[in-house]
């Protein structure tokens, strides 16, 4: 029964955590963007002519978001599935 379910199982999964980690960047990046405003507006109070710094760049994809991102990845982990040597009680 988990041999059938495991090739719509495992793109699945690699869908939710792509989410996941997709969020968590938009949170950090959001969280810099703050930050950033709350420095110019310091700045601004000592000196009113200074220019407000630029918004930074969004952060590079780190090592988790890449790897589940890489077709190769994702064709080595959905062959696995459908291969009927698999046996997910071994995951885990």
């Amino acid at each position: 029964m988990f041999a059938a379910l495991a090739p719509y199982a495992i793109p699945a999964g690699l869908s939710l955590a792509q989410g996941l980690v997709g969020r968590q960047q938009a949170k950090r990046d959001q969280e810099r963007m703050k930050e950033q405003e709350k420095q110019n507006k310091l700045i601004q109070s000592f000196n009113p002519q200074a220019q407000p710094s630029a918004p930074q760049q969004a952060a590079q994809q780190g090592i988790g978001q890449t790897l589940l991102n890489d077709p190769i990845t994702k064709s080595l982990l959905s062959g696995l599935a459908k291969d009927t040597k698999f046996d997910p009680r071994l995951i885990g």
